[in-house]
């Protein structure tokens, strides 16, 4: 591209779509209220058909209480409703899990693992972005845009946001300590800052 590209944030509104909205200088496209020039997703039509690339990071993260049925609704089905508007050619990022690539015989994962969603503890939810993620290598390839894939791990970013991390700071801090079983396995941690800087490159 000639020209800076025009990018749009699909689900703005979150944890991770707000911070790489910011990162990308990107509009926000979001669920909730609009609000600060945000587009609520009902009128971001003609938005996303002019858009040179569209990073979408709608959907629930693992909640309790969720169904798989709910899951598959807030990511394919959310995901399916605005894919017709992406014109040919453009850049479709999805923010996808680490957790569809479930558990290794060899305890490591990168870019060649084959996803293997049902044996993530939490099953349903992994199985249900593994079918987004399926969906989009189906419509990209017949609707002719071009698509990333990220799979970032657990997410985190600066005190006071709503990650895991910081939970895990906050019952520190009320004296609570967890351990992490099984002890000889990596739990791994992915700050947000880096994911936006890949997000960047991937734009680029």
């Amino acid at each position: 591209m000639s020209t800076k590209p025009s990018v749009v944030v699909v689900g703005a509104d979150g944890f991770v779509g707000g911070g790489l909205a910011q990162a990308l200088h990107a509009t926000k496209v979001v669920y909730g209220p609009a609000r600060n020039g945000d587009v609520h997703i009902s009128q971001a039509e003609s938005l996303i058909r002019s858009a040179d690339v569209v990073v979408n990071t709608s959907g629930f993260r693992v909640r309790r209480g969720l169904t798989y049925a709910d899951y598959q609704r807030c990511h394919q089905g959310a995901t399916a409703a605005f894919t017709p508007w992406v014109r040919k050619e453009a850049l479709f990022i999805h923010m996808s899990s680490a957790h569809v690539l479930g558990k290794s015989r060899d305890r490591s994962l990168g870019n060649d693992t084959q996803p293997n969603p049902t044996t993530y503890p939490s099953a349903t939810y992994a199985l249900a972005k593994y079918e987004a993620d399926q969906f989009l290598e189906k419509t990209a390839a017949e609707c002719g845009f071009q698509l990333v894939l990220l799979r970032p791990t657990i997410l985190y970013a600066r005190p006071g946001d709503t990650s895991l991390v910081d939970n895990l700071i906050k019952t520190a801090q009320r004296g609570y300590l967890l351990r992490l079983y099984p002890r000889n396995s990596r739990h791994h941690l992915c700050h947000l800052t880096l994911l936006m800087e890949v997000a960047r490159r991937a734009v680029e």
